[in-house]
């Protein structure tokens, strides 16, 4: 079980039939939503409202319960997710994260470093592409095969530019490969403005998407015996939904975010109907103009 907890949220043994492998390429797309999501959107927001620019940025990410590709596993404990940043009106950016988990040993399992380019196509701005390049260096570098990731995504907005949807391409390798497809639908509600402040609702809609090796139970029936016999199934499915209700407010360069997330998980190859799971989030983000 200690190799399956290697990569921060990422996949231990649930009681289904996917393989471990599978669970660690399902997590990894669980792990960079968790790291770089809230800042990708902030940071387009910051190239678009600037012309010439290089920032840092700090964030602290805390959640109050721990789930596997949306999965409940049975532990109960928070985790802390912390990254440094930087980002330039060049489109240029780089990053290094990690969480903590208070249950596990040890607690800071994994760090992640990146690196990446995004602009702007055409003179409305309503379309932005990004890609970039991602490695995992885990406490235990045994414990997960894929320790690399490249992605490519496309991000279409609205003339108000409050409303924008992303698709995201991610190719993962190290000892083996994987991929996996990521929709991310999200809207800015302004709620109050002041002159050096606002405050904000954000909601997001995501959809994670992979591919799996799937262990199905079929009959055989050998000399007139039928007997039952596990084979293998490599399938494209939805993995996880999550709906994410946050409330921002920015006063300054402080950025706080306090929210919800809905985590709703599909049903892979005999995994019985899962349930939804949830739990609250707060972010704390500062940006250091260099």
């Amino acid at each position: 079980m200690r190799n399956i907890l290697t990569f921060i949220i990422l996949a231990l043994l649930l009681n289904s039939t996917t393989s471990a492998q599978d669970k660690e390429d399902e997590a990894i797309d669980e792990v960079l939503d968790e790291l770089f999501m809230e800042s990708d959107i902030l940071m387009e927001e910051i190239i678009e409202s600037l012309n010439e620019f290089k920032l840092l940025y700090v964030s602290l990410n805390y959640n109050t319960n721990t789930y596997f590709a949306g999965r409940d596993i049975g532990i109960d404990q928070y985790n802390l997710a912390t990254q440094l940043g930087y980002v330039d009106s060049k489109g240029f950016s780089a990053g290094i994260a990690g969480i903590y988990y208070d249950q596990f040993d040890p607690g800071w399992d994994v760090t992640i470093a990146s690196v990446g380019y995004g602009n702007y196509m055409g003179t409305l701005k309503t379309f932005r592409y990004q890609f970039g390049y991602t490695r995992f260096f885990y406490s235990d570098p045994n414990a997960n095969p894929l320790k690399n990731l490249l992605d490519a995504g496309i991000t279409a907005y609205n003339k108000k530019r409050n409303f924008g949807s992303q698709l995201t391409f991610s190719l993962l390798f190290g000892d083996t490969t994987s991929y996996q497809l990521t929709s991310r639908t999200f809207l800015n509600v302004p709620l109050k403005k002041g002159v050096k402040s606002r405050l904000s609702l954000r909601p997001q809609l995501i959809f994670n998407a992979g591919q799996q090796t799937i262990e199905l139970s079929r009959l055989l029936t050998i000399d007139g015996v039928e007997t039952e016999t596990l084979v293998d199934d490599e399938v494209f499915d939805l993995i996880n939904t999550q709906l994410i209700l946050p409330i921002q407010y920015t006063v300054g360069d402080f950025d706080m975010e306090a929210g919800y997330i809905f985590n709703i998980p599909n049903s892979l190859g005999d995994e019985p109907n899962l349930d939804t799971t949830g739990l609250f989030t707060l972010s704390l983000t500062y940006l250091i103009d260099l």
